[in-house]
Parts: C-alpha cells; sequence; structure tokens
C-alpha cells in the first residue's frame, strides 16, 4: 500500500498545496495588473483634466489680454502669457489668427515674418493633442471669438508641450508598477506560507 501511495503522488507533480499557491499566483497577478491599468487611466485622465483647465485659463488670458485696435488687430503685451512662450521650439505657444493670416504670436513660434510663420493648428474647442510647429508633440485648443466693435473673428491659439503629462505619467507608473510588484511578492509569498 505504501508503494501504490508514492507510484501516486509521482504520477501527480503538483500537490493541492502546490496547485493553490499557483492559482493564487496566476490570480494575484492578474488582478494587479488590471488594477494597474485601471489605475494608471484613472491618473492620466485627471493629469489631462488638470493640464487642460490650465491651457483654457491660458486661453482666457490671452483673450482677456487683447484690446482692439482701429484696425480689428488685437493690440497685446509682449507677452501676455508669461517667458515661458518666448522660448523658440519649446511647445509653450499661443497664436491669434485672422481668417488664414496669423496677426499675433508668441516669441516661441518664431518672428512674424511672411513665409516663415507657420500656423499653430490646436484643435478647436476641446483641448487635444497634437504636433506643434517645429515637431515637438503639444496639447492645446483654439477658439474664435468676436471681440466687441469687430466684425471679423479671430481665432486665438494656446499649446503646452506634452512632455508636462508624459513625464508625470511615466513616473507614476513606475512607482505603480514597483508598488504593485513588492505587494505581489508580499502576496505570494504569504500564500507559501500559509
Amino acid at each position: 500500500m505504501a508503494r501504490t501511495s508514492s507510484a501516486m503522488a509521482r504520477s501527480r507533480p503538483y500537490s493541492l498545496a502546490a496547485q493553490l499557491a499557483l492559482i493564487t499566483a496566476v490570480w494575484s497577478a492578474s488582478t494587479l495588473l488590471v488594477m494597474g491599468l485601471i489605475l494608471t487611466e484613472l491618473y492620466r485622465s485627471d493629469a489631462e483634466r488638470k493640464f487642460d483647465a490650465r491651457i483654457e485659463a491660458d486661453l482666457v488670458n490671452l483673450v482677456r489680454d487683447a484690446v482692439d485696435r482701429p484696425a480689428g488687430e488685437p493690440a497685446l503685451p509682449v507677452e501676455p502669457l508669461g517667458p515661458l512662450f518666448r522660448e523658440p521650439f519649446s511647445g509653450w505657444a499661443w497664436q491669434v489668427r485672422r481668417g488664414g493670416k496669423i496677426i499675433a504670436q508668441s516669441g516661441s513660434l518664431g518672428p512674424m515674418i511672411d513665409g516663415v510663420m507657420e500656423p499653430l493648428l490646436a484643435p478647436e474647442m476641446a483641448p487635444a493633442n497634437f504636433i506643434a510647429p517645429g515637431g515637438i508633440p503639444s496639447r492645446g485648443a483654439a477658439r474664435p471669438i468676436l471681440l466687441s466693435g469687430n466684425s471679423v473673428q479671430l481665432t486665438f491659439a494656446v499649446a503646452r508641450p506634452r512632455e508636462g503629462i508624459d513625464g508625470s505619467l511615466s513616473f507614476f507608473s513606475t512607482l505603480l508598477l514597483y508598488s504593485l510588484a513588492v505587494f505581489g511578492v508580499v502576496m505570494f509569498a504569504a500564500s507559501l506560507l500559509l
């Protein structure tokens, strides 16, 4: 009878405890992976929402600072949104267009010279990702606005570099990965001890 038990034990490669530990490990890893993906998506969504709020504030400030000249073009301070918008090809940019003609822009987009200027084609209405002049991954928005006393709509566009969102998302994802990996190892070790 002892031979039969040992023969059966050899024919079954894993004991019940080993099978339960394996099931627990697979279940835990799957759950942690799904949890990590959900948390990363929630963080990305929140980071974009906050980033979009800053873009919206920039648009409001740009329009607020625009004062009509008699010719119908806005008169803006040299850098209405601050010094970050001066650095060339930084992704920090603003622009005002009338129809297809650029009538004012940030220093980051270069000089106001016909043939050199590129339109800042930020998505209209809701902020979204796009490629800014210079090939810079950016997030921005544009709004058609009719200033009082003006018969032609002006398009105000604002952009910020995506690296702000991408960097924080990368940091969060890495931190989350390490945290969930340690948690998973601890859970697996605890399941082996039970």
